[in-house]
């Protein structure tokens, strides 16, 4: 429901995820494991409840229950932690889910939460910050942008960056 991945690198797995059972407008996420020059990065890209807070947090957890699984599935295979990224459906406020997740992300690396400025939502004339991207520790240089567009109902954000 309103996720993508688009990548120039190639993408050796995928998955996409619902949060519950209805077959339209159902949230959740998607999956996928990019190739960097031999590489696997973990992608995750998400769209939250945009009414309910109970909701958003039972999604995260379920998301983090899913990635929990995976890395267990693949220690070997990803020497990098996850990026994760989307519709948040909330500002990056300290007692919502992306404060939450932040601090659960910074607990397992020197994450960063891009973009720290601008407005995603609505896309014609922006007011909030909905959309983010959380790097993972071994992304270097990061420069992000939300994106003038009006594909969506938000705007999207770009985050250029190495890896160490």
């Amino acid at each position: 429901y309103g996720n993508a991945i688009l990548s120039r690198h190639p993408i050796l797995a995928s998955e996409t995820v619902s949060f519950g059972q209805r077959r339209v407008g159902e949230k959740g996420f998607i999956f996928a494991e990019l190739d960097l020059l031999g590489k696997r990065l973990p992608v995750v890209n998400l769209h939250l409840h945009y009414r309910s807070k109970v909701q958003r947090f039972d999604q995260l957890d379920q998301m983090l229950l899913f990635l929990e699984q995976k890395r267990e599935d693949h220690m070997e295979e990803w020497p990098m932690l996850p990026l994760v990224c989307g519709d948040f459906n909330t500002p990056g406020m300290p007692t919502d889910v992306t404060g939450a997740l932040w601090r659960h992300l910074r607990e397992l690396g020197d994450y960063s939460l891009h973009p720290r400025q601008g407005r995603t939502f609505p896309s014609l004339f922006p007011v909030r910050l909905l959309d983010f991207v959380f790097l993972p520790p071994r992304a270097m240089n990061p420069r992000s942008r939300v994106l003038r567009s009006l594909l969506s109902d938000h705007r999207p954000v770009m985050v250029d960056f190495s890896l160490a």
